[in-house]
């Protein structure tokens, strides 16, 4: 729909325009720099198998902006503390250190705790 904004888009068309979203091989380069602040008590029974997956919302310089968003959340006592640890990881991360000509966009995170917990 025509604006007479120009540069700017129509009401209702924020982030649909052309700018590029992040690819795979950016996605695993934003979730390897949250690892090394995802502290895990990797003794926890049941914490050798679980996947936490997140949505965080990353602004052009990396910051997070809002609240991220759990998916598939669980209430046994193991899950909430990996995913605790990991809203806990992200905070830490931010800002991000995100390529160039990075839009603000969300930017849905896949973490396992086996493999962080690999070799311990």
């Amino acid at each position: 729909r025509p604006t007479p904004n120009r540069g700017r888009p129509a009401t209702g068309q924020q982030g649909a325009g052309q700018a590029s979203q992040a690819t795979g091989p950016q996605l695993a380069a934003l979730g390897a720099q949250v690892t090394p602040n995802w502290n895990l008590n990797c003794d926890m029974p049941g914490m050798d198998d679980l996947v936490i997956r997140v949505t965080v919302r990353l602004s052009a310089d990396g910051d997070i902006i809002g609240s991220p968003r759990l998916q598939d959340t669980r209430s046994d006592p193991t899950w909430r503390a990996a995913s605790e640890a990991m809203l806990r990881a992200l905070r830490a991360t931010s800002p991000f250190t995100v390529p160039a000509g990075f839009q603000a966009q969300d930017v849905p995170f896949r973490f396992e705790t086996a493999r962080q917990c690999g070799g311990r």
